[in-house]
């Protein structure tokens, strides 16, 4: 795509966007091993963080969003619970403590719907939950 940019507009100038602000050095490194660049060698630029938080990062393939809310929702029960942190030797996390973000209104209701099933509290920031 960039060599057909580059063949209708040759006196353009590619610029990179190497700083990264927002994540940290954990998330980008998982980022770039996800999303890679083979074949594409020339596009392919390390992301310098500027945020030195590393976070944690858990990658998870699933067959379809069902699934992937599912997931979601179990995992919440999972780092909220006493027990399983325990095992951990970690603390629990608080429901405050927990954002799940998506893309688009439209993936909300199976993750709303799937938050009810475990009996996870949730509220939707920003827009009316797509039950309500």
């Amino acid at each position: 795509m960039e060599q057909a940019f580059e063949s209708d507009f040759p006196n353009c100038a590619t610029m990179y966007l190497r700083h990264n602000y927002r994540s940290g050095a954990g998330i980008l490194s998982v980022a770039e091993a996800v999303l890679g660049h083979e074949g594409q060698p020339r596009l392919h630029k390390t992301l310098i963080p500027k945020n030195v938080y590393t976070g944690r990062v858990r990658v998870v393939r699933l067959p379809n969003e069902k699934a992937e809310a599912s997931w979601v929702a179990r995992h919440i029960v999972d780092i909220t619970s006493p027990a399983s942190t325990a095992a951990r030797n970690g603390t629990p996390e608080t429901w405050d403590e927990i954002a799940v973000l998506y893309r688009s209104n439209m993936q909300a209701w199976k993750l709303e719907e799937a938050l009810r099933a475990v009996r996870v509290p949730f509220r939707v920031i920003g827009e009316k939950p797509f039950w309500s």
